[in-house]
């Protein structure tokens, strides 16, 4: 995959370029993605660090690439301390901050930290199906807005907070979709 990106790198622009460039860069994140899962499979044992949630928060916004930081609203009420595994619990928050962006009918996405749980809220369509549907790997709404994935990003989190044997919970609210990660068992 890096190479063929690279050899992309070298042609001239053009929409077949554009078009290259992009499946590449497809493959190259549904890679990432199965990997990570693949990974998880693989840990017998969780590497265990505290940190606060702001920490957390932060580290789950970097690995999202945002064009327009105002789209997040950010509320911590309570910067409460955090015994996980700092790069697999961002992971898992960022994968929850990046669906409630794709599947937004109106901005701005809120993270709430409070009190030993941090909440991912967003404006939305109810869901078609239970949320068990879309924990499983593969699965979406069939209505996606032309919003691009592959249906991983649930089963990964759900994975990564089972694996800290934590709760991800999910409520619809006011037309509004909320995921909670609890972080006390």
């Amino acid at each position: 995959i890096s190479k063929g990106l690279f050899a992309v790198e070298t042609l001239d622009p053009s929409a077949s370029k554009d078009i290259i460039q992009k499946s590449f860069t497809e493959l190259e994140r549904l890679s990432s993605e199965l990997l990570e899962i693949e990974k998880l499979h693989a840990v017998s044992d969780i590497k265990k660090d505290v940190f606060k949630v702001e920490t957390l928060i932060l580290e789950a916004l970097s690995r999202l690439i945002l064009e327009d930081e105002s789209i997040i609203n950010i509320d911590i009420k309570d910067d409460f301390l955090i015994d996980g595994d700092l790069n697999y619990l961002s992971l898992a928050l960022k994968n929850l901050i990046d669906n409630a962006i794709k599947y937004t009918t109106e901005y701005p996405v809120y993270i709430i930290a409070d009190t030993d749980i941090v909440t991912v809220k967003n404006r939305g369509d109810k869901l078609t199906h239970d949320i068990s549907y879309y924990l499983e790997a593969f699965t979406q709404e069939e209505d996606s807005r032309g919003s691009k994935g592959y249906g991983l990003g649930l089963n990964i989190a759900k994975k990564i907070i089972d694996k800290h044997q934590m709760t991800l919970s999910y409520e619809y609210v006011d037309n509004c979709h909320l995921f909670s990660l609890w972080f006390k068992k």
